[in-house]
């Protein structure tokens, strides 16, 4: 059986696989998290660290920076950013199971 593609929701899957009690204490950590902090990138930035340490995984800081480049870029224009484009533009190793399983936590369309 074949590696999956690096970047791929099977090698996301496998490096969390095991690490629920982590993964509850990030989403627990996520709803505290004010609407102030997450316009703030170097606040995301923090997140992002604060979060791969607690599942043990090792992130290097030019991903952590792209990441919150990604965020940035996403998030300026509100909700309406587009994931193929984002995609595009920094996310060379993802695939399309990935992008699909993406696009389902993205809204269609939203209103005011």
């Amino acid at each position: 059986m074949a590696a999956a593609p690096s970047g791929s929701l099977d090698t996301l899957k496998n490096n969390l696989a095991g690490k629920r009690k982590a993964i509850f204490q990030i989403l627990d950590d996520v709803k505290k998290v004010t609407p102030d902090q997450w316009r703030d990138p170097n606040e995301v930035e923090s997140l992002a660290k604060n979060f791969a340490d607690k599942l043990g995984l090792p992130v290097p800081e030019q991903r952590i920076k792209q990441f919150v480049k990604a965020y940035s870029d996403a998030t300026k224009n509100g909700p309406n950013a587009s994931v193929d484009e984002i995609v595009k533009k920094y996310g060379k190793n993802v695939d399309d199971k990935t992008l699909k399983e993406i696009k389902k936590f993205v809204p269609k369309n939203t209103k005011d």
